[in-house]
């Protein structure tokens, strides 16, 4: 949709350096800071790594949590 963008995580970005481009999951962690969300979850593995990254990096350990959708489900089932 108009509103989803990828990490980059699944091209293989994770495992390059990039010094000039936007890292998309920077911009994902400054759209969910800008929201106070708490947590930000996904469904895909790759992007998590990518977004805890730009979590630690943007200095957001103690304000943003990142989780994967299953684990949303298991703390909402008591688990």
């Amino acid at each position: 949709g108009a509103d989803s963008l990828c990490c980059g995580g699944g091209g293989g970005r994770m495992w390059q350096d990039l010094k000039v481009e936007v890292k998309m999951s920077d911009v994902r962690i400054r759209e969910a800071e800008a929201t106070g969300a708490q947590i930000l979850v996904t469904a895909c593995p790759l992007c998590r790594i990518m977004l805890e990254d730009a979590r630690k990096a943007a200095g957001l350990n103690e304000t943003l949590r990142v989780m994967d959708l299953n684990e949303l489900v298991l703390q909402a089932l008591g688990n």
